[in-house]
């Protein structure tokens, strides 16, 4: 009971998602050779935007907590831990700009980054917020998780340093949609608290079934990216049993399992691949 409450705490705060975005993160730049003219920055610059997505989230959540509250009850913010981060939020935002400006790296595409998050979750234009633009929401989502990964290569490692090393356009594309058919899954979830707060997802403006139609299509699209293998076939079935069995009063925890299975997928393919 005692590890099942650590366990729900670790989730409302999305530790799947931080865990998910460290194993990107390797897939991609653990894999660059060492800078033989100086410091290797990819560990730093990787913290800065660890810390940019886990701000993004946080501040989503300190956003969505009337949604939280209809959708989600058991994982949305106490009045307590809103007041909490709300102080906590502004720091933890700025934090990364002096360390960046310190390595001598560009600040402005970590500015961009966090720019996008309040975008997606702050009504900053007549109550409207880009998380209430149809499809807009997962795209960005979606964005949020990989955009450091393949848009930090491109900006901060110059090309005499990545020039071995050979990017997969087809992995990243299939990791995307994956992760945009999680987050129509998610949705699915949610569908009561968005309806009732204008926030156009797929499964509000389309419903759920025609919803998990795409959702299950995105992944296979996937699927054909990664190429014709067992194991990529493999993630396809498994992918898609989640989306079919998903319903609106399905248990937090079966969304959590989702990236949970996605990352232990992955981390199997760093350790065996």
């Amino acid at each position: 009971m005692f590890l099942r409450r650590i366990f729900d705490s670790l989730n409302k705060y999305r530790v799947d998602v931080y865990i998910l975005y460290i194993i990107f993160l390797y897939l991609y730049w653990g894999r660059l050779p060492m800078d033989p003219l100086k410091n290797d920055p990819r560990l730093i610059i990787g913290a800065v935007f660890f810390v940019g997505l886990v701000w993004i989230y946080l501040f989503n959540k300190v956003c969505d907590r009337r949604e939280d509250l209809i959708s989600q009850p058991e994982e949305s913010l106490k009045q307590s831990e809103t007041k909490y981060f709300k102080k906590l939020l502004p720091f933890l935002v700025l934090l990364p700009i002096p360390i960046l400006f310190f390595i001598n790296q560009p600040v402005w595409p970590y500015l961009c980054y966090v720019g996008l998050g309040f975008l997606y979750s702050y009504p900053l234009f007549k109550g409207m917020r880009l998380k209430n633009v149809f499809f807009v929401k997962n795209l960005v989502a979606g964005i949020d998780m990989l955009a450091p990964v393949w848009f930090g290569l491109i900006i901060y490692f110059p090309p005499y340093y990545i020039a071995p090393y050979e990017f997969n356009f087809n992995f990243f594309a299939a990791l995307f949609l994956i992760y945009v058919a999680g987050e129509i899954l998610w949705d699915i979830r949610d569908i009561k608290g968005d309806d009732m707060n204008n926030i156009q997802t797929l499964p509000v403006v389309l419903g759920v079934q025609k919803s998990k139609v795409i959702a299950i299509a995105f992944v296979w699209i996937a699927v054909f990216f990664l190429g014709h293998s067992v194991v990529n076939y493999f993630v396809g079935i498994i992918m898609s049993i989640f989306i079919i069995l998903a319903t609106v009063n399905t248990k937090p925890i079966f969304f959590h399992l989702f990236i949970y299975c996605l990352s232990g997928i992955l981390l199997a393919s760093i350790l065996w691949g």
